[in-house]
């Protein structure tokens, strides 16, 4: 399968994601509210490779969820995909999350947007009441959220988390 490439809205910034998985995930925790100004809309992908720009890539790592970080364009502020630590998961499948919005850059990639399917809400006890989807999801507590994730995480990894890590993660989530 051949890499989709995607761009930040100023061009500086051009990424190839590799093997995109059409089911997206929709994140409402605290933190993609305060990052996002809404919820994180994001599809795993088993690589990214910075083409262009990796210069204008500004990463942020949160305090709330140390074992993951945040790309965006430093220039004009896409919001271009999050990476999980090497050492928590246990498949490349996993770690790479594009942002849903990058694929609205180029008109190839907004075709393989229009294939996309939200298949599941994560901490869905805390979106907030003022607006909700009409797509039938899979829609996971910030309890299942964190049983799904260290589940799907932890079975090989090299370097596991250890479940007090995992529960004041997401207990700081909250």
């Amino acid at each position: 399968m051949s890499p989709l490439t995607v761009n930040c809205d100023c061009n500086n910034v051009v990424l190839e994601a590799y093997e995109l998985d059409p089911n997206f995930i929709v994140c409402h925790c605290e933190l993609c509210q305060l990052v996002h100004a809404g919820p994180g809309f994001g599809a795993h992908c088993n690589g990214i490779k910075i083409v262009q720009g990796a210069e204008f890539i500004t990463i942020y790592k949160s305090h709330r969820v140390p074992m993951a970080s945040w790309h965006f364009c430093s220039r004009c502020g896409t919001k271009l995909y999050f990476a999980f630590d090497d050492d928590v998961w246990r498949s490349q499948h996993d770690k790479y999350v594009l942002s849903v919005g990058a694929l609205h850059g180029n008109e190839a990639s907004k075709e393989v947007a229009k294939k996309l399917r939200m298949t599941r809400e994560a901490f869905y006890d805390l979106k907030p009441p003022y607006y909700e989807f009409r797509e039938q999801t899979d829609r996971l507590s910030t309890e299942q959220t964190a049983e799904y994730y260290k589940t799907m995480s932890q079975a090989d990894a090299a370097n596991p988390i250890e479940n007090e890590s995992w529960d004041s993660v997401y207990r700081d989530m909250r």
